[in-house]
């Protein structure tokens, strides 16, 4: 075995401590560090391990104990309980400062807690291990304790149980991000197949090695759940996608769901899924489209993590912050409380609920009533777990920050707490001494505890005892004695088999014929298995529903099974939209592979008929996606004839067209074979109609359509309209006599003047600004968003408002620093001698804050007028952002956010850039022809870039890029409350915080 990575140059130090605790010394410690922290007003004081439990809210009927609490623990960040249902627990106080493999020293511990007398405090304490580094994961079984060690996922071995380890630790996995953070790989738990599963968190890409396979690359990890075969040595992704998650578990069918904190908190963990993300891109760039969570709610009201906390949120369920995952299975809690998933939500310190609802198109997480909260302001539960008996564990971080907050870290804190209904009973034993039958019979235990922890055992013996073939005869025969009719018991047994390496393709049709659950787990087993995939297992209703279609799409990317029993006609029955696009959203991961240069090459005519196959869905998601990944190889002949064929349906034309523009736009290529066939059915009818085939002519360089549209300037408004943004676009040596021409029309006016900023046109902007006090408003604003992106234009504008010709208050903030982006000096020097410094200084917007807060009383919020402030909302911020469902989307929702509060109110107003999440901090992209435009950049690939401005999409070509400049800054101006009147800063500051909807 390899040396321990995780323990460092001393050698590995067990200490075995059993003692007999009294109950005071957690208590007078706390009390000390209470009086003491009571001294200083800025440090918050904790709660008594004792008081926080006696005032914990749980509903009638049910109790809690301190299990555990300082200085018996500290800091508890993971949980499992083994076979004699005695609780391992991690200790991490490495973070948030990660230890350096190679320099520093262990200092995390491995504890076993034991109850022996049954009253819910823990009377005996064993130190397994006290030098581990980085601990963020455990579980038991097959002889040893596995734990994540960042970079390591290791195995201690202690074969003999005595709580001694028995030699070094092996490393079965490396190459786990130390760059995480908060993020870590985390969350070890078994799953019903016998994989070892675990959580990879989203600020790095972690290149995962595997020891035992030398030859084999690293697999890069992002976001999402992992698992890792105990006997086989595996390692695989099993679904990507979230922000952090950090919790999974599975119903009593077998159905994986995990908790995520930030963005929504629930997802079902299908094999093969994609989920959104909070940012950054799939790490397979064909993805595409990402699936939405099951849950039809979220836990908060919408915000930043660090303001998404109480006030409304409370009704919604606390915050966005959530940890650890549980879906209850015991036998002490009432039946009511079965097979929900429960999850704790630290902003809210309290325990959320959802149930897990299924019906034939898929699983829903809906929202149920709250099960616990705490009133410990440190409480930040981490886990919850059942145990034999039946009641449940809770570990308590216990501290005050959360999410980002890495300073103020109180590593002396930490407490277990169990809670149970009425008197639970006592359990006594270790399933490690049982003998096989006995461990047969504990699958059909109403308590799964005693199922999952008998299923580790039987198949640790199989996997060390490969000649037993009795012991594999008993359990083949154990599952052939469970008639259908039993689906509950039938399933755990074909999980039992699958968990041994004994589910043949015999067992796997007989339990094809068994009810839905057994038929998806059969058909997903029978995929994972290279000497059964390749002949199919035939599945008693092939459209028993789609909890069964969705496993068969996942499985699709393992083997060449056909798809065929998911039809059009299928989809089409499901009535949850949600459900519908989530199952073709699996359908494309699925087939995705299937798309490539290769078979292209060799079988063109199979991947169009492949394309005509799926093109045929809807909602025709398949078909924007094939067309995407088809230009991808550069295909587009192949989209253009599926498009054209009379077989395609019209939706479906459409997104592949769609899809075939979203892969091309930005470029010009030449025309491929297929264009002049498909043309005619592209570009037949109105402009307006047709205008993203005109817009495939543009790339495609088709001349005959750019004179259709020059054509059309002068014709209907619409059509001229969309003939004008095409054309400017896709410029040519001509686009500037067409903005000249749409400077001539009153339908294109306002569109011709916002164009200025594509073309250099001096003399005609020097005209048009000479000209600006007899210019409508909105021709005005157009004009002025053209003069700040070329330093020509906005040396004439600066002088102009330099004599008094222009307004300066015409120029919005965000116009002035645009002007201050541009890279002349002479623009700077002008900018400077009208405006000043354009940036405030910390102590001006201190200073801006505290006078507003003297003007902002309650007495002026109760006065203002709403119906002002909502005019104000919609001049100055409604084309970013929405507040009460009605703006823009570019930045965040604002419903949600601590509106209530006038500070949050100022402070992100005065100083927008104090706090600037990753999606919204602007960039600069100088272009080669002169034009300094700023936005957020929205994607990116090695030929063009997307940037989203204040006003519009801007889809660039690489090619055209001078440079591009992260400016850090959020793309919200400073300044937005420097020309509104005091009652328009109070009307603005009152609807903001309001709930205002005028009848329309």
């Amino acid at each position: 075995m390899a040396d321990l990575p995780n323990i460092g140059p001393r050698p590995l130090r067990h200490i075995r401590r059993n003692t007999t605790l009294t109950r005071l010394l957690p208590l007078v410690f706390i009390l000390s560090f209470h009086a003491i922290a009571a001294g200083q007003e800025t440090a918050p004081a904790a709660m008594p391990a004792q008081q926080a439990v006696a005032e914990m809210k749980l509903p009638d009927g049910f109790g809690a104990t301190v299990f555990a609490a300082e200085p018996d623990v500290v800091q508890p960040i993971a949980m499992t309980i083994d076979t004699r249902g005695r609780l391992w627990v991690v200790e991490c106080t490495s973070y948030p400062d990660w230890q350096d493999i190679g320099v520093d020293e262990g200092k995390d511990r491995v504890l076993i807690f034991e109850d022996t007398d049954g009253d819910g405090r823990h009377d005996r304490r064993t130190v397994f291990l006290d030098n581990g580094r980085n601990l963020s994961g455990i579980e038991v079984g097959f002889g040893g304790v596995y734990l994540c060690s960042s970079p390591d996922l290791i195995f201690i071995p202690d074969a003999d149980g005595d709580d001694i380890p028995d030699g070094p630790a092996e490393t079965l996995l490396s190459g786990f991000s130390l760059k995480m953070k908060h993020n870590v790989f985390n969350g070890l738990h078994w799953g019903p197949d016998g994989w070892l599963y675990g959580m990879h968190g989203i600020l790095d890409v972690s290149q995962v090695t595997n020891p035992s396979k030398p030859d084999q690359p690293p697999v890069p990890m992002t976001c999402g759940v992992w698992r890792f075969h105990p006997t086989e040595k595996v390692f695989e992704p099993y679904c990507a996608g979230s922000t952090n998650p950090w919790g999974i578990d599975w119903n009593s069918v077998g159905q994986a769901f995990f908790t995520n904190c930030v963005i929504e908190h629930v997802f079902h963990a299908i094999p093969g899924a994609r989920f959104k993300r909070m940012f950054g891109n799939d790490l397979n760039p064909n993805t595409f489209t990402l699936m939405d969570s099951c849950a039809d709610h979220i836990h908060w009201a919408g915000g930043y993590w660090n303001v998404s906390i109480g006030g409304k949120h409370d009704d919604a369920g606390g915050g966005h912050a959530h940890c650890g995952a549980m879906i209850y299975q015991g036998d002490n809690w009432p039946e009511k409380y079965r097979d929900k998933l429960y999850t704790i939500n630290i902003h809210g310190r309290r325990m959320n609920c959802d149930r897990l609802i299924a019906s034939p198109d898929g699983y829903v997480a809906s929202h149920d009533a709250d099960f616990m909260q705490s009133v410990d302001p440190f409480f930040r539960g981490v886990e919850m777990k059942y145990g034999p008996d039946g009641t449940v564990y809770v570990l308590d971080w216990n501290d005050t920050g959360e999410c980002h907050d890495f300073v103020d870290i109180h590593v002396e804190t930490g407490r277990i707490f169990k809670i149970a209904y009425g008197t639970p009973r006592q359990w006594s034993g270790d399933l490690n001494a049982l003998p096989d039958d006995q461990l047969l019979e504990l699958q059909n235990h109403e308590n799964a505890w005693f199922m999952q922890t008998a299923r580790r055992v039987l198949q640790h013996r199989v996997a060390t005892q490969p000649d037993n073939k009795q012991l594999a005869s008993k359990i083949v025969q154990a599952y052939r004695d469970v008639p259908l009719e039993n689906s509950r018991l039938k399933l755990r047994m074909l999980w039992l088999t699958a968990a041994c390496g004994l589910a043949d393709r015999s067992i796997l049709q007989e339990a094809a014929r068994g009810d839905i659950n057994l038929q998806a787990w059969a058909t997903r087993l029978a995929s994972e298995d290279a000497s059964i995939a390749a002949g199919r297992i035939q599945t008693a209703n092939q459209s028993a529903g789609l909890l069964l279609q969705e496993q068969v799409a996942a499985a699709i990317r393992r083997d060449d099974a056909s798809i065929e029993n998911i039809t059009p006609e299928l989809v089409a029955n499901i009535a949850d939209e949600k459900l519908r696009k989530r199952l073709l959203q699996l359908m494309w991961y699925a087939i995705e592979p299937r798309f490539n240069a290769e078979t292209l090459q060799q079988d063109p005519a199979a991947i169009q008929s492949l394309s005509q196959q799926y093109a045929a869905f809807e909602p025709p998601i398949l078909a924007h996606c094939i067309s995407q990944k088809l230009a991808a190889i550069d295909a587009h002949d192949l989209v253009l004839t599926v498009a054209a064929s009379a077989q395609c349906p019209p939706a479906s034309r459409e997104s592949l067209i769609s899809g075939l523009l979203e892969a091309l736009r930005g470029r010009s290529i030449d025309a491929p074979q297929a264009w002049s066939e498909a043309r005619d059915s592209l570009l037949d009818g109105s402009i307006q109609s047709n205008r993203l085939g005109y817009e495939l002519a543009l790339i495609f360089g088709d001349a005959s359509a750019r004179k259709q549209l020059a054509a059309a300037l002068t014709g209907e408004a619409e059509d001229a309209q969309n003939a004008f943004d095409l054309l400017v676009q896709y410029s040519d040596a001509d686009t500037a006599a067409v903005v000249q021409q749409g400077l001539k029309l009153r339908s294109l006016r306002t569109q011709a003047l916002r164009a200025l900023g594509n073309v250099e046109l001096p003399d005609t902007a020097a005209e048009l600004i000479a000209d600006f006090g007899n210019l409508p408003a909105d021709q005005q604003t157009a004009l002025i968003d053209a003069m700040v992106t070329r330093n020509s234009y906005a040396k004439r504008l600066l002088s102009a408002i330099e004599n008094k010709q222009v307004p300066e208050t015409v120029l919005t903030t965000f116009a002035v620093g645009q002007l201050s982006r541009l890279k002349d000096k002479a623009v700077q020097d002008q900018l400077r001698k009208i405006y000043g410094t354009v940036t405030a200084t910390d102590a001006t917007r201190n200073r801006q804050i505290d006078q507003m807060k003297r003007m902002l009383t309650e007495d002026a919020i109760a006065g203002a007028d709403l119906h002002a402030g909502k005019q104000v909302f919609v001049q100055k911020c409604a084309t970013c952002h929405k507040l009460l469902n009605e703006g823009g989307t570019i930045g965040p929702d604002l419903t949600g956010g601590q509106r209530k509060s006038v500070e949050y109110f100022l402070e992100n107003v005065i100083s927008p850039n104090t706090l600037v999440p990753m999606a919204y901090k602007m960039s600069t992209i100088e272009t080669i022809d002169g034009r300094v435009l700023a936005g957020v950049i929205e994607s990116q690939d090695g030929q063009r870039v997307v940037l989203q401005t204040p006003k519009e999409k801007i889809t660039l070509a690489k090619d055209d890029i001078e440079e591009i400049t992260a400016t850090g800054v959020s793309l919200m101006p400073e300044g937005l409350l420097d020309d509104l009147t005091h009652q328009q800063i109070i009307d603005l500051s009152a609807y903001f915080q309001s709930d205002f909807t005028p009848v329309q």
